[in-house]
C-alpha cells in the first residue's frame, strides 16, 4: 500500500464510524442461487424432508 493510502485510512479511521451511510450501493454483490436456479429451493426442499 502507498504512504498516502495509509494516511488517509488513518484520517478515517480518526474521524470515528460514520452512522446512516451506506457502504455499498442497494442491490450491489452476488446475485441470490435462488433467483439464479429457480429449482435449487424445490430440491433442498426434495432433499431435507424425509
Amino acid at each position: 500500500m502507498s504512504r498516502n493510502m495509509l494516511i488517509a485510512g488513518a484520517h478515517d479511521l480518526a474521524e470515528g464510524p460514520v452512522l446512516g451511510q451506506r457502504i455499498r450501493c442497494p442491490g450491489a454483490g452476488p446475485k441470490r442461487k435462488i433467483n439464479l436456479d429457480p429449482e435449487l429451493l424445490l430440491r433442498l426442499n426434495f432433499s431435507v424432508e424425509p
